[in-house]
This record gives C-alpha cells, sequence and structure tokens, in this order.
C-alpha cells in the first residue's frame, strides 16, 4: 500500500469536487476539507489541511475508504487515482484473441511501449504545430513531456500501459494565465486525434479525414501519432488497443467526449496503416552512406557452404534510427557477422535506401566495411 503521507490535501479537495462534493467554507478556519455531497447526506469527507498533522495518515486512510464504498471501487484504484491527481493518465490496453496465460511476447511489450513514447512525442510537436508529419519529433516541449512522464503500476485486466504525465511539467511563460496548461492541450490534442481517427475509419470517411489532417495546423493527427498506435499491431496475437485518458482532477473535466475509451480493433491497424502512408511527405529511394550496427543476422548457406542473405541494420542517418534489410553477398556476410561477434560492433554501409515502413529496403551496396 501506498504511504498516504504521498496524497495531498489539495488532491483529495480537487478530486471530491469534479465528483460532485461541495466543500464546507466555515470548516477552513479549522484547517480542514471538509466535503458534502448532495446524493450521500450521511457522508463527510475531512481531511486535515496540513500534511505533516500526526493523524492525517488516517484521516486519508478513512477519506480513500469512504470513497472506495460510495464509488464501487476498490480501495486501491481510488488511491492511484488521488495519486495520479495532478496529471493526465493515458492508458493503453492490449486485449487479444488468443488465451496468452503467460502474458505477451517480450517483443511486443517493447515495441509497444516505444510506440506509446513516440504517440506522446507526436502529440506534443502537434499542439506546437499541427502537421500531418514532424521529421524529427526533437522540440523540447517534446523532451520534456518524455522525461516527466512516468510508467504508472498495471492493473488487472488486460494488458494495460498505464503513463502518468503532470499537467505542470512543461511550463510556458508567456501562456495567458487562464489558458489550460501544455501537457493538458496536448493530452487532449491526442484524445481528439485518436477519436477522429476511429470514427473516421467505423464512418468510411477516411478520405476527408485525411484530407483535413494535410492542411497544417487543421488537425492533431499525425503520421507519427499513428506509427505509435501501430507499435500494437500483431496479426498473430489479433490484439485490439484500448485507448483512454484519465484527467487531471486539478483542472476543469474536458467534454464528456473525451472521458470515453475508444478501441481500435485488430482488423483495423491496417487502415491506419495507410492513413500513416497518406499523411508522410512522398520520399524518393536515393544513395545513402551511415554508421550503422547489425541488429539481425539472418541468411543461408550459399553453394559453398558459406552465409549469404539477409541482414537487419540500424542505420544512424541524421540523429534517427532507421532499421533496414538488405541482401550481402558472401564477403559482406562475413563482415556483418563479425560486427555482430564483436558486440555489434559499428560497419560503414553505402547504397540506395528506399522508403518505406521499417525495416526499410537498401540495395545496390557499394561499400560494407568494419569500423
Amino acid at each position: 500500500m501506498t504511504s498516504p503521507n504521498f496524497i495531498s490535501p489539495t488532491d483529495i479537495r480537487d478530486y471530491a469536487k469534479v465528483r460532485g462534493w461541495v466543500t464546507v467554507p466555515d470548516a477552513i478556519r479549522d484547517r480542514l476539507f471538509v466535503l458534502n455531497h448532495p446524493e450521500f447526506k450521511y457522508r463527510q469527507i475531512i481531511v486535515p489541511m496540513d500534511a505533516d498533522r500526526p493523524d492525517y495518515a488516517d484521516a486519508v486512510r478513512i477519506v480513500i475508504d469512504g470513497l472506495s464504498e460510495v464509488e464501487g471501487r476498490p480501495f486501491r484504484t481510488v488511491e492511484s487515482s488521488l495519486l495520479e491527481a495532478g496529471s493526465d493518465t493515458l492508458r493503453f490496453g492490449v486485449s487479444t484473441m488468443r488465451v496468452l496465460e503467460d502474458g505477451l511476447p517480450l517483443s511486443y511489450a517493447v515495441s509497444a511501449i516505444e510506440g506509446a513514447e513516440k504517440a506522446l512525442r507526436a502529440a506534443a510537436c502537434s499542439e506546437v504545430q499541427k502537421q500531418p508529419f514532424h521529421p524529427k519529433m526533437k522540440r523540447t516541449e517534446a523532451q520534456k513531456l518524455i522525461e516527466a512522464a512516468q510508467m504508472r503500476h498495471t492493473e488487472s485486466g488486460s494488458f494495460v500501459i498505464k503513463i502518468a504525465c503532470p499537467v505542470d511539467a512543461v511550463v510556458d511563460e508567456e501562456e495567458p494565465l487562464l489558458r489550460a496548461p501544455f501537457i493538458r492541450r496536448a493530452m487532449l490534442g491526442m484524445s481528439d486525434a485518436v477519436h477522429d481517427l476511429i470514427n473516421s475509419l467505423e464512418a468510411d470517411t477516411l478520405g476527408s479525414l485525411v484530407e483535413r489532417a494535410k492542411k497544417a495546423g487543421e488537425s492533431s493527427l499525425s503520421a507519427n501519432l499513428c506509427e505509435g498506435l501501430l507499435a500494437f499491431q500483431d496479426q498473430d496475437l489479433k490484439a485490439n488497443l484500448d485507448f483512454s485518458v484519465s484527467w487531471s482532477a486539478r483542472l476543469e473535466m474536458p467534454p464528456v467526449s473525451h472521458l470515453k475509451k475508444t478501441r481500435i480493433q485488430w482488423d483495423y491497424f491496417p487502415r491506419i496503416e495507410q492513413v500513416c502512408k497518406a499523411l508522410k511527405p512522398t520520399q524518393v529511394s536515393k544513395e545513402q552512406e551511415a554508421i550503422a550496427i547489425v541488429d539481425e543476422l539472418k541468411g543461408e548457406l550459399g553453394p559453398e557452404n558459406q552465409r549469404e542473405g539477409e541482414v537487419i541494420l540500424a542505420l544512424f542517418v541524421e540523429e534517427e534510427i532507421i532499421k533496414a534489410k538488405v541482401n550481402l553477398a558472401v564477403n559482406h556476410h562475413r563482415i556483418a557477422h563479425e560486427a555482430y561477434g564483436k558486440g555489434k560492433a559499428y560497419v560503414r554501409v553505402t547504397g540506395l535506401l528506399h522508403p518505406g515502413n521499417q525495416p526499410r529496403k537498401l540495395t545496390d551496396i557499394k561499400n560494407f566495411s568494419l569500423l
């Protein structure tokens, strides 16, 4: 159980007010937050305003126990909500059509977490400047959001990636006082984009959605956000994704449309992939020289019992890591094997890098050498 001292008095007050509890102003003279609810006439929330009082922890436990009973939610769930009162908390819930008694594949879990980070970065970049594709996603606001975001305890039921984003983590001194904080606006933008995407997909109006998103400043939907969602795709698992946000109690609740869960069914992902491609700028194949590491060794034994064929590289291109697959002849495959055996040593490669989803194709190799 979490220490009640980590839950602040004002967060308890704000959490309760959002749920219809009304403060009793006269109690403030006695350094107490006292709240009543019109539907629960014989219930009160009473919590000291000073968290250093010796009876504070006991008072918080009593409050949580009472809220748990009237809300019909477990003690730990209410406690978790109070701890996250200062954050907009994202939930990426994964469910599958298969019975997974031993959990999800580790590779899928890693990809999903990376996708969640990409979606957060995309939301921050779109709040600064709405455009269909963000080439770098290196903005200061996006980096601050990622650094402040916290992975929270998972929940019962399906597999849930739960990320709390403190609403005061990114401060813009030039923001008007009455305007919502940056992170709240970014989370609202992400919520809008996901809802619009799924609603348009189900209504078969993706064409008009893409046209609107291509106009800079018109939509928070971007190819980068789509890529974040696509990280949860797995056709073998037939994985569904449930997206939802629990909004910080410190700020006014958003419209009801942002309070519901959105399900992305496993068969929706190919359509989202089409939207992602449509929002990306047209790319052409170009010769690329890059430093790389050998990520995966594949290939088969050739006629002379020497290995050749496919290798997956991680290319370092303009501060970005791009996965690429390449078919290597025997001499180059030998170098790749040596680099991989040395703990993924660096290689220098020159070839024609083709556009598309990762791993992208790398052909016409002119140089492949160990550094």
